[in-house]
């Protein structure tokens, strides 16, 4: 009722939470070494990998962590690849505060700017995004994984609200509460016009149930993309596909495509 009555107050009282991640440190082997690649955002790597192989990019969603890549990274490394994690701002050793698309994509383009080439680009949810806004402007990956992505962010977080029963008056100012402290209206953070002139191969994996993120985005994403391919889960909600056996063999049959491995 009172997000009804004031909802611009409502608004300024509530965004702000919802872009500061939890401050959650991932477990980590003793095999990766963290890499400082400025503005403080970190990055983290294998030991002594071997710089020949080539590279795959993990970036987790917001309020994720590494561990939810243990099962995909298994069978990433198994197909040729050397991994790199990328601690997006707010999350793990990097900086504290704000995490929105914007600054998670500035931190991508940084991580390929550090590490570049990459070879394979891997995001989950919000990392899924970053993964395109921040290569929108630099030579991007030579293939990207997509898990869970929002096509539209206004989509997700209009979603969200009405999940959590608040009104159109009130989903209107907290999508403009966003824009305002982002920098851009969610509705214009679109990655189809993003995704329509890319020639990298994409797999695009979501979930017909997934809560967070309406299927429908990837829908939007796969009708978009020249070349990408979409494969569809049911059951497995926003985070289960990350270790689903069915999808990580999907995942092992579109990496064996890729050229030399």
């Amino acid at each position: 009722m009172g997000s009804e009555i004031a909802p611009n107050l409502m608004a300024r009282i509530i965004v702000p939470r919802l872009l500061t991640p939890r401050r959650v440190q991932s477990r980590l082997p003793d095999t990766l070494e963290p890499i400082d690649i400025g503005d403080g955002i970190v990055a983290w790597r294998e030991h002594n990998s071997d710089p020949t192989m080539p590279l795959a990019l993990f970036v987790h969603g917001f309020d994720g962590n590494h561990a939810q890549w243990s099962d995909i990274e298994t069978v990433v490394r198994q197909s040729g690849y050397r991994a790199i994690f990328l601690d997006p701002p707010g999350h793990g050793s990097s900086r504290q505060g704000q995490c929105d698309p914007i600054i998670f994509s500035k931190a991508v383009r940084a991580s390929f700017e550090c590490f570049g080439p990459v070879s394979l680009y891997i995001g989950h949810s919000m990392g899924a995004v970053a993964g395109v806004l921040g290569t929108s402007e630099v030579a991007g990956a030579d293939a990207y994984i997509l898990m869970a992505s929002p096509a539209v962010m206004s989509h997700t977080i209009r979603a969200t609200a009405q999940k959590f029963g608040l009104g159109s008056v009130a989903i209107d100012a907290l999508l403009n509460e966003v824009g305002r402290r982002v920098g851009s209206h969610p509705s214009d953070l679109d990655l189809i016009k993003f995704v329509e002139k890319r020639v990298a191969p994409a797999l695009i994996v979501h979930d017909r149930s997934d809560r967070q993120v309406p299927f429908g985005e990837a829908e939007r994403i796969h009708a978009s993309w020249p070349n990408a391919q979409l494969f569809v889960t049911n059951g497995l909600g926003h985070n289960r596909v990350l270790r689903d056996g069915d999808v990580l063999a999907e995942i092992v049959k579109f990496l064996s495509t890729r050229s030399g491995l």
